[in-house]
């Protein structure tokens, strides 16, 4: 097994061979049997794991992969929905997760989604261009294509809005969005409040900060949701307000979305909601990336403010050497 070659001193990690496939196992945490050339060992390869806490970044990868495996079998008997919920929980843990990427795409196309599909499908291809599939890429475009053209006038605009949005283009993007708000009464309260927290974060993206409270503030009246209390908690922040009502009711976001909260509260001086935030960061992520980077220097940023010891966080930057490893938040 030359992909497993974790030195016995570094860890606490067993591997069970059988045949081509083996078994990995740490803390009575456990994979199944994985084919000994599963994608997933290149994951936990040394250089790729945390140095400092590796036991820790083994058992998460391993909950992971099973949580993976799990969606896998929903996959194959056609329970799409328990799929991509497996799939949304590895793409939480890591949002490059490639296999969980694609394996969305495959439900989603599963379910005739065929515009999310092809989405997920070149996010996935962007995270490992070793999954790239001319045959099914142009199978996605062919049939997301026909989608599109069927669909009615105020979803086509919403994913035009969105592809603008996706392009950096958050003027036409508004414009987009503002053409399906037209049809605004013919909506679903979902899908509407949806609508409003997309409009919103164009206008952020053109620090129209007041336009884009309203918008969130719609957004949260029709269907109360995280990221719109998170959007608008971020404007809030920008006008020099105090963000910490909204940002408070902000917590089902993703780990990106943590750390820039965890970093507002810390600039608005709400140390201990900060350092919520980075703690709950680092129970999943030990990735040395700038993400992890960023939470450890936003947790010491918080506990110096408090007058709290922060030497264990000087020992992970020692020991992996992260000072000038990245360009920080």
């Amino acid at each position: 097994m030359t992909n497993i070659n974790i030195p016995d001193e570094m860890s606490s990690l067993k591997v069970f061979k059988d045949a081509d496939r083996v078994r990995l196992e740490i803390d009575g945490v456990s994979t199944g049997w994985i084919s000994d050339n599963d994608t997933f060992l290149e994951r936990i390869r040394p250089e790729k794991l945390n140095g400092c806490f590796l036991d820790e970044h083994l058992k998460c990868e391993i909950r992971i992969k099973n949580v993976l495996d799990e969606g896998i079998d929903f996959l194959a008997n056609g329970k799409y929905g328990n799929a991509i919920r497996c799939f949304d929980e590895a793409i939480h843990f890591d949002s490059a997760y490639a296999s969980a990427l694609l394996l969305k795409s495959h439900a989603l196309f599963a379910q005739r989604h065929y515009v999310k599909s092809l989405r997920y499908y070149k996010r996935a291809v962007s995270s490992d261009d070793n999954l790239k599939d001319d045959e099914h890429y142009t199978v996605l475009l062919n049939q997301s294509a026909a989608e599109r053209e069927n669909f009615p006038e105020v979803k086509r605009n919403i994913f035009t809005g969105d592809e603008h949005f996706a392009e950096g283009d958050f003027e036409n993007a508004l414009a987009s969005y503002d053409k399906a708000m037209k049809c605004a009464n013919n909506l679903k309260g979902r899908i509407l409040s949806r609508l409003y927290s997309k409009k919103a974060t164009a206008l952020m993206k053109l620090n129209e900060f007041e336009k884009a409270i309203e918008c969130f503030t719609k957004s949260i009246d029709i269907k109360e949701n995280d990221y719109a209390y998170f959007g608008k908690g971020c404007c809030e922040y920008e006008l020099g307000r105090d963000p910490i009502e909204s940002l408070s009711m902000a917590s089902d976001i993703t780990l990106d979305q943590l750390l820039e909260k965890g970093l507002i509260l810390n600039e608005t001086c709400h140390f201990d909601e900060a350092v919520e935030c980075f703690d709950e960061i680092l129970e999943i992520h030990y990735t040395v990336d700038d993400l992890y980077f960023c939470t450890i220097n936003g947790m010491m940023y918080s506990l110096k403010a408090m007058d709290r010891d922060v030497s264990r966080y000087e020992m992970i930057f020692d020991r992996l050497d992260l000072a000038g490893r990245f360009l920080g938040c």
